[in-house]
């Protein structure tokens, strides 16, 4: 989907916001500044509430007394997690009772083990042989007296906790043909000081150590925005992330049109490399978006512009004009999604200080890094970025 506007605030154009969590409306143990008031007001307007995330480390209950802690009222049923979507697909697949190394949290276990499956963890005294060597002997469940028997699947979610026997012992257990499936592939969890690892890199480890592939149950694959969908009854959903890789292309395997926000991974440099399936349909600094009008870019006989701000095709391209700068970005997206140049040059002042403001260099290819990967300076630029959004919204 194209780079949009919109003549009416989204929280009337929307019936439902799926909402990503982390990086969305909360950096670790804090909210986003304002995510409460934003949501609450986005309420107040009609659109109905549901949360998507990636992050197997908590249940859906667990979650939603987060969300309510933080300020945003929530119940269970509200909230659909990768480690829930994780539990249903290996229930699906092995006969009840089947044992599953769980690389994760005891959150996630017990979804694994509310659907019938006898989760395995490394590192207890559940695991025969020694764990200061490579783990030898079979892996078994934690019912005392239990038969040792060798694990049928493994299965990787996030968590805080995940050490070197719990990777080596997801290892042993891939090479010798368990089953492996991941919760998600995000190589990094958003926080205050920036990226940091991910359940990807940890899934990563033990790709380059076995040569295995898992099945990746998590977004994008489309069943947990389907799901969210269907619970919820949404006739018209929004998908709301902070991830090109997995909110906004899932929203496009899906058909639904969606909104980036700042305030977690992506930054400024990594939209203009977007590729063509992880871009986003409506462009946000923060959750203040969802009150908001957005303003069209439109293509001229020179170029491109939106509001104030033009630019001048060719190579690099060319921005000049004023006012906020995230409308500078949006236009700057359209230009070099439609152009394929992403070196750009500010033609005065005041373009020059919003490229500074989005951390995108002037006259320099753009390489986006990986999705994911931002700087911790784009983290703590946010804050302008934030009343900027407010600002527009407001006027």
């Amino acid at each position: 989907m194209a780079l949009t506007g919109s003549s009416r605030p989204l929280a009337q154009l929307y019936d439902v916001a799926l909402l990503d969590l982390d990086g969305v409306v909360y950096l670790g143990a804090e909210a986003v500044p304002g995510a409460a008031e934003h949501l609450a007001a986005a309420v107040g307007m009609g659109m109905r509430l549901g949360f998507v995330t990636n992050n197997a480390a908590r249940s859906g209950r667990r979650v939603a007394e987060k969300l309510t802690r933080l300020g945003v009222p929530a119940e269970p049923t509200q909230v659909i997690t990768s480690g829930q979507t994780a539990a249903r697909v290996l229930a699906q697949r092995l006969p009840p009772g089947a044992r599953v190394l769980v690389v994760g949290t005891e959150d996630f276990a017990e979804e694994i083990r509310q659907l019938g499956l006898t989760p395995v963890r490394a590192g207890t005294e559940s695991v025969t042989g020694s764990v200061d060597g490579l783990l030898p002997g079979s892996l078994t469940g934690s019912v005392p007296g239990a038969a040792t028997a060798p694990v049928a699947a493994v299965v990787q979610g996030y968590s805080p906790d995940t050490g070197w026997r719990d990777l080596a012992a997801a290892c042993r257990a891939v090479r010798a043909g368990a089953w492996w499936v991941a919760a998600n592939g995000d190589l990094t969890v958003p926080s205050v000081d920036g990226p940091l690892p991910g359940n990807g890199a940890f899934v990563d480890v033990v790709r380059r150590t076995t040569g295995s592939q898992p099945l990746i149950t998590g977004k994008p694959e489309p069943s947990m925005h389907t799901e969210c969908v269907d619970r919820t009854g949404a006739k018209r959903p929004l998908v709301v992330g902070d991830r090109m890789d997995t909110d906004i292309e899932g929203a496009a395997r899906v058909g639904c049109p969606s909104m980036i926000v700042l305030t977690g991974v992506t930054s400024p440099v990594d939209l203009l490399g977007a590729a063509p399936h992880h871009r986003p349909t409506y462009l946000a600094a923060d959750l203040s978006a969802l009150l908001c009008a957005h303003p069209d870019v439109r293509g001229t006989s020179t170029g491109w512009s939106c509001l104030s701000w033009a630019v001048g095709a060719g190579e690099p391209l060319s921005l000049s004009g004023t006012g906020q700068p995230l409308d500078a970005l949006r236009v700057l997206c359209v230009a070099t999604w439609d152009s394929g140049v992403t070196s750009v040059c500010a033609a005065d002042a005041e373009a020059a200080e919003a490229l500074e403001s989005l951390g995108i260099p002037q006259c320099g290819t753009t390489r986006p890094a990986a999705p994911g990967t931002s700087t911790r300076r784009h983290h703590e630029s946010g804050h302008s970025r934030q009343n900027n959004e407010q600002e527009t919204c407001s006027s």
